[in-house]
């Protein structure tokens, strides 16, 4: 990604571009199979979520929303980190080039810390921001 990004960084009027991209090629095809999953899901409930005690936040599963539970397709869970580290790395991206090698360490400096800090959090959102992934 810093490679691929070198140019924009820095460039504040490259971010929409930047976030419309990664939202293009994660969403509309996750939408699809996840709808599928949804039909499925909604005839056979124990086809799609039988490993789960409580029933699947939809909503959450959309929008690839952290949750206590997994999405209802439960690979989901990779899509919820590709796009924390889309939404952090594009912020970044609003920095100057010269400081974004120090900001790509920082960053990776406070996921270190508050993974230590923070070895198991009930919170959702705090287990995806202190995740190593």
């Amino acid at each position: 990604m810093v490679w691929v990004t070198r140019t924009d960084q820095g460039n504040a009027a490259s971010l929409p571009g930047f976030w419309l991209a990664r939202f293009l090629r994660i969403y509309p095809l996750w939408w699809l199979v996840l709808s599928a999953v949804v039909a499925v899901w909604m005839i056979k409930p124990a086809w799609v979520y039988a490993s789960h005690l409580t029933s699947p936040d939809i909503l959450r599963s959309y929008f690839l929303i952290p949750a206590a539970e997994l999405p209802l397709h439960a690979v989901g869970w990779t899509l919820i980190h590709e796009v924390w580290f889309y939404l952090i790395f594009g912020i970044l991206l609003l920095t100057p080039a010269r400081l974004f090698p120090v900001l790509l360490a920082l960053w990776a400096a406070i996921v270190t810390l508050a993974a230590l800090e923070f070895p198991s959090p009930n919170n959702p959102f705090l287990a995806l921001v202190r995740h190593p992934l």
